[in-house]
């Protein structure tokens, strides 16, 4: 089965923004090589054409966090925690909730089953947790970051990456979020050894035909540039993942 590739559209940020969000990320993104995007609920996005573009939805999740500009604000002093914004969350989405595009992948970042359960250190770093879940008929999104990194008060996160991917049964994974470090994107993209080119190794092996969802920090820079960029991981990506 061929693997489909798409963009997560806060990659695009911020040409992805406005009434016509939507249709412009689509368009970057089938410039860049991409065959699909990630839907997430974008400011100033306008949902009225939404039958002529929800065919190119590969997959889709609700904000990361939501809120108004003042919850933002009083986090970034350190009067407030979650569930509150960071300024970026305000900065990206418009709403809380996606639109449910029938024929894509829902993403999300609880447990819950009949959905991709994105893979993450608040979630559990418990191996035996995620097992049983997939035991009982759970699936999950596996992020190429999250499954790495700490918690986000600074404690452990997930154990052993690798031995809970080798655990995993076939069709545990519904869709990879291929997910770069801001700081290991030019070593990814200049051909070093990398822990996450090893990680894209792995997985390509064991989940053949499963979606992947390019997931990188916006490149804050021009159209054309930004597109370059993408293009570039997007390539090394196939080379590694397949």
């Amino acid at each position: 089965m061929r693997r489909v590739y798409g963009l997560n559209v806060v990659s695009l940020w911020p040409y992805c923004l406005g009434l016509r969000g939507p249709e412009v990320a689509i368009e970057m993104a089938d410039t860049a090589g991409f065959e699909g995007i990630q839907v997430l609920p974008m400011k100033g996005w306008s949902y009225k054409n939404i039958r002529k573009w929800e065919s190119r939805v590969i997959s889709f999740e609700n904000a990361f966090m939501y809120g108004p500009l003042w919850k933002a604000v009083l986090r970034q002093l350190g009067i407030l925690g979650e569930p509150a914004p960071l300024i970026v969350d305000w900065l990206l989405f418009g709403r809380k909730v996606s639109p449910f595009f029938p024929n894509a992948i829902p993403v999300v970042h609880h447990w819950q089953r009949g959905v991709a359960v994105e893979i993450h250190p608040e979630l559990s770093t418990s191996m035996e947790e995620y097992l049983d879940f997939c035991a009982n008929g759970g699936r999950f999104c596996w992020d190429t970051l999250h499954v790495r990194r700490r918690k986000r008060d600074g404690s452990p996160g997930i154990d052993d990456w690798k031995k809970l991917l080798q655990a995993l049964p076939e069709g545990a994974v519904e869709v990879i979020h291929v997910h770069p470090k801001r700081t290991e994107i030019p070593a990814f993209l200049n051909g070093a050894s990398t822990e996450l080119r090893e990680m894209l190794s792995l997985l390509g092996r064991k989940f053949p035909g499963v979606p992947a969802i390019i997931e990188v920090f916006p490149p804050l820079k021009s159209p054309r540039k930004t597109l370059e960029e993408l293009s570039d991981v997007l390539t090394v990506t196939k080379e590694w993942l397949g």
